[in-house]
C-alpha cells in the first residue's frame, strides 16, 4: 500500500523519494479527515454529504495512487448516487477498513 503510493508518485509523478514521506503523510491526513466525516454521518441516507466526501478521497486517492481507495470511494459515490443507504453503510465501512490497513502499515 504505501510502497505502491512512494512507487506511483515516484515513477509517474517523477517525485524524488525524499518528497514521498511528507506527500504520504499529506494523503493519511486527507484521508483521517474524510474518516472523521465519514464517523459524524448521522445517517447513511445523507447522500448529498456522502458524495462530497468520496469527491474528496476520489480526487487525493487518485493523485497519489492509491487504487485501493479509488476503487472503493468510487463504489461509496455510486451507492450515494443510488440514493441505497444499506450499500452506503457498507461501502463506507470499506473506506474505515482500508484506512485501518493504512494505518496499521503505519505503525500506528
Amino acid at each position: 500500500m504505501k510502497q505502491d503510493i512512494a512507487n506511483y508518485l515516484v515513477s509517474e509523478l517523477g517525485l524524488s523519494e525524499a518528497d514521498v514521506p511528507e506527500l504520504y503523510e499529506s494523503f493519511l491526513s486527507s484521508y483521517a479527515e474524510c474518516i472523521k466525516d465519514i464517523r459524524a454521518l448521522s445517517s447513511f441516507s445523507n447522500f448529498m454529504e456522502i458524495r462530497r466526501i468520496t469527491h474528496t478521497l476520489i480526487g487525493f486517492s487518485q493523485n497519489v495512487g492509491a487504487t485501493d481507495l479509488f476503487e472503493v470511494s468510487r463504489a461509496l459515490n455510486s451507492c450515494a448516487h443510488a440514493e441505497d443507504p444499506a450499500a452506503c453503510e457498507k461501502a463506507a465501512q470499506a473506506i474505515v477498513d482500508l484506512y485501518d490497513k493504512y494505518m496499521a502499515e503505519k505503525g500506528c
